[in-house]
């Protein structure tokens, strides 16, 4: 905003456009951004060559999931893959019969043999490779995400994606964590680089690579459909049945169901052991109103969800400006229709903000100080999970519901563009 268009705005207005624009953000995030480093250099220096450290802890989460996964597939029990007491016999060895709890591996099984090369290291080497790649594909999502967003390029392209990497659920994932956060990131990007260039063939792929966490297809898929994409909905079954085929070849062609059977066990440990960080709305509306009145809820806001990315979509599938729109409530909606969604899977919330400001951009509004205000809180929000969700309510799960609401709420101020044909 110019000096002009302060004047005459209120105190806490113009502090807060001052405190989200050059210079004052800049040395907001350089001072940010020295304090995570040194808690990520403090981080790697405690990861243990063995699997446990010294006080009986797990100092990298869930990949421990993932090594169990892996060397079940690399030592030929592929088929073992889904059989917790197998999972426990494993991990076991490397934790001894006394370990804390199960880190029981859930995902689909071509992951897993992804993963495999990883068993023939020591755990401490797979780790940091892990959080390698995932630190890589941080960058690649960035390049792609990179020409989708000139105008917020034009504004400060590096204070853009300092303020996007140090978002703290993509922070902790590729920095000290061990989850997939940064994976779906990358998927997402690619995937909205595709629509933007109208590719539906590339973005095909990247929504068929998404059924490595296959809870998250469904908005996204309904996008597709509602859009007519019906060349992009056929590479997705593609990688769909590549999916299948490379688990089959690893763990057998039943795969799918046993995975399946085994989630109905863990979903059982998910509601004593973790459910208070779940931001789906299934998990929070059963927290909060155990019983069947919660799961109705729940029933209801998913499919009101659903049926709105599918009016959006239809309604605006000739308009580039719309469908990026009706994609950013597909990819803020993946969190909450989903059974299973994490406080840290939050950090894929990066793709449709960034969406969303350009969008603002784009038709000539410069953000108001309530958005402003609106994205520092939720950018600096993120610890209240923990604080909060431990006390029976997830307040993160009105992140994807802000940006959702954002979407809903866009204006058009200027002529909307056409996408070529797909």
């Amino acid at each position: 905003m110019s000096t002009g268009e302060l004047e005459g705005r209120s105190p806490w207005a113009r502090a807060i456009v001052k405190l989200t624009s050059p210079p004052l953000v800049t040395a907001l995030l350089a001072v940010y951004w020295l304090l995570c480093s040194a808690i990520v250099v403090e981080h790697y220096r405690h990861i243990p060559e063995t699997v446990h450290a010294p006080d009986g802890s797990v100092p990298t989460g869930d990949f421990l999931a993932f090594y169990t996964g892996a060397t079940l597939v690399a030592r030929g029990d592929g088929r073992s893959l889904y059989d917790l007491r197998a999972q426990s016999r494993l991990q076991a060895e490397y934790l001894g019969p006394d370990r804390p709890e199960l880190y029981p591996y859930v995902y689909p099984a071509p992951f897993a043999v992804i993963l495999a090369p990883l068993a023939k290291l020591s755990y401490r080497t797979a780790a940091l490779t892990f959080n390698a790649v995932n630190a890589l594909l941080g960058i690649a999502a960035a390049v792609l995400l990179y020409p989708v967003i000139p105008r917020l390029r034009e504004r400060g392209g590096w204070l853009v994606f300092f303020a996007a990497a140090g978002f703290q659920p993509l922070l902790r994932v590729w920095a000290t964590g061990a989850q997939t956060t940064v994976i779906t990131f990358f998927i997402l990007a690619g995937a909205t680089r595709a629509l933007v260039a109208g590719r539906p063939l590339l973005l095909g792929l990247f929504v068929g690579l998404l059924g490595y966490k296959p809870q998250f297809l469904p908005p996204v898929l309904l996008a597709l459909l509602a859009w007519r994409m019906w060349s992009a909905l056929a590479v997705t079954a593609l990688v769909g049945a590549g999916h299948w085929l490379l688990g089959a070849l690893a763990c057998g062609p039943r795969w799918p169901l046993d995975m399946l059977h085994m989630l109905s066990e863990y979903r059982k440990l998910e509601v004593s052991a973790n459910f208070a960080t779940h931001v789906s709305f299934l998990a929070v509306c059963e927290r909060a109103l155990p019983g069947a009145v919660g799961k109705a809820i729940a029933a209801v806001l998913i499919v009101a969800t659903l049926a709105l990315i599918a009016w959006r979509a239809n309604a605006g599938r000739a308009s580039e400006r719309e469908r990026l729109l009706a994609w950013a409530i597909a990819a803020s909606a993946t969190l909450l229709v989903s059974p299973h969604a994490q406080y840290y899977d939050t950090g894929i919330l990066v793709v449709p903000a960034l969406v969303l400001l350009e969008s603002e951009l784009r038709d000539g509004r410069e953000p108001s100080p309530w958005l402003r205000a609106a994205l520092l809180a939720g950018f600096f929000g993120y610890p209240f999970y923990d604080i909060v969700g431990a006390h029976g309510f997830q307040p993160l799960v009105f992140w994807p519901i802000a940006l959702i609401a954002w979407s809903v709420l866009r204006r058009d101020s200027s002529p909307s563009s056409q996408v070529r044909e797909t």
